[in-house]
């Protein structure tokens, strides 16, 4: 039987790869998933998923420190208790996945740890190398051991492969194959434009 950490879309203890283009909402998705598990409310608006009540930590190394602070006092308006770790420096070197190890840890299960982007936390190295992107996926790989939700988030290529269709959209992911497949789960996200409000598509793989 699945435990969910938000009901029907993501698994406990899975590392999951959200995966957008740029401005697809990748941010404000995982912001909100972070308001919504730490306080236990309803994920995606009075229509959405429920969740299950979380101790949080967001990392967020892609977005400006002002910019994310604004955007977390807009989404936080419960003041949720995040831990956020947010434009810190973290990378998946050793010596930071221990101290962020110790730090899950710590805190009460079940733990969601987010991230964004893939491409920023990761160590200098060339994530299109099987031999590079296997050693960044080890670090996540450690992190999950805690039992920890691993929730990262990436860029879908804007060249769409041969064959390319919305329900599979993991061949699009930037970068090499073993990215993807370390992972457990995978979320694509798109924007709906020109909706006003903005709409976005959501899909699980």
């Amino acid at each position: 039987m699945t435990n969910w950490i938000v009901d029907g879309l993501i698994p406990q203890g899975h590392t999951l790869l959200l995966l957008g283009h740029p401005h697809s909402g990748k941010s404000w998705f995982l912001d909100q998933l972070a308001v919504c598990l730490a306080s236990g409310t309803i994920f995606l608006g009075e229509d959405g998923f429920t969740v299950k009540t979380c101790s949080v930590i967001l990392i967020d190394e892609d977005t400006p420190t002002d910019t994310h602070n604004m955007r977390l006092k807009r989404l936080n308006t419960c003041g949720a208790n995040i831990q956020d770790l947010s434009m810190t420096g973290f990378r998946l070197l050793p010596p930071q996945v221990e101290e962020l190890i110790n730090r899950i840890q710590s805190l009460a299960p079940p733990v969601v740890v987010l991230m964004d982007s893939l491409s920023t936390i990761s160590p200098a190295g060339n994530l299109d190398k099987t031999g590079d992107a296997m050693r960044m996926m080890s670090q996540l790989n450690k992190i999950k051991t805690t039992g920890a939700t691993l929730i990262v988030s990436h860029h879908l290529s804007l060249k769409k492969p041969s064959g390319y269709n919305d329900f599979d959209f993991t061949p699009s992911s930037m970068g090499n194959t073993m990215l993807v497949a370390q992972c457990d789960t995978a979320l694509g996200i798109w924007r709906m434009a020109p909706e006003i409000p903005t709409r976005f598509a959501v899909s699980a793989k």
